[in-house]
C-alpha cells in the first residue's frame, strides 16, 4: 500500500493478500481459530520445529513451514531458536496511516482474503471500497489469513485473473 501510494508511476496494479490497512494504534485482532500453545524457547532439531508448527498451524504446507524456519536463529549445535514476539512486533510499521495510503492508490487494486480471516468482516471491506473505488475483492472460502500458504492455487488463480484484466 505504501509503495503504491508514494510511487504510482511504478505500479500497474496492486494486490493485497488478506491484509487490511490497519491502524497500529491498536494491536491487531487475535485469530480466534489459532491453537495457542506456548512456544518452546528452542527446538533440538528442524523436525521438532516442524512438528510444533504443524500442531499450531494445521493448514500450512510443509514447504511454507520450512521457509518460516529460516527466520529463527540456529546455534552451532543445530538448536533452533524461534523469533521472539518482540522481534515480530518490530517488523510492523507504525509510522504511517495505511487508510490514507489506500485512498491515494491510483492503480487498480485486488484484495484477496480468506472467508475465515480474523482481519476481515463486511464492514472493513465496505470501508475499504469507500476509501478506494478501484478495489476489487476476491473471497476464498475456508481460508484464513494465511491463504497464500494454505490455498495456493486459489490465491494464484485470483491474482492471475486480475492481472490479465488490468
Amino acid at each position: 500500500m505504501v509503495w503504491s501510494a508514494l510511487y504510482p508511476e511504478d505500479i500497474r496494479c496492486a494486490v493485497l493478500l488478506d491484509m487490511p490497512p490497519l491502524s497500529y494504534a491498536e494491536p491487531s485482532p487475535p485469530d480466534p481459530r489459532a491453537r495457542p500453545q506456548t512456544c518452546p524457547e528452542e527446538f533440538l532439531s528442524r523436525e521438532d520445529a516442524l512438528e510444533f508448527c504443524a500442531k499450531v498451524y494445521p493448514g500450512f504446507t510443509r514447504d511454507y513451514m520450512v521457509e518460516q524456519l529460516a527466520h529463527g536463529d540456529m546455534d552451532e549445535d543445530g538448536t533452533i531458536v524461534p523469533p521472539s514476539p518482540q522481534y515480530r512486533r518490530q517488523l510492523i510499521r507504525r509510522d504511517r496511516d495505511l487508510w490514507t495510503d489506500l485512498a491515494a492508490i491510483s492503480s487498480p487494486i485486488l484484495l484477496v482474503y480468506g472467508s475465515e480471516s480474523h482481519f476481515f468482516n463486511p464492514g472493513i471491506i465496505e470501508y475499504m471500497r469507500k476509501a478506494n473505488r478501484g478495489l476489487s475483492v476476491v473471497r476464498i472460502e475456508r481460508a484464513t489469513h494465511y491463504l497464500p500458504m494454505t490455498h495456493v492455487e486459489e490465491t494464484l488463480g485470483a491474482i492471475k485473473d486480475f492481472m490479465s484484466k488490468t
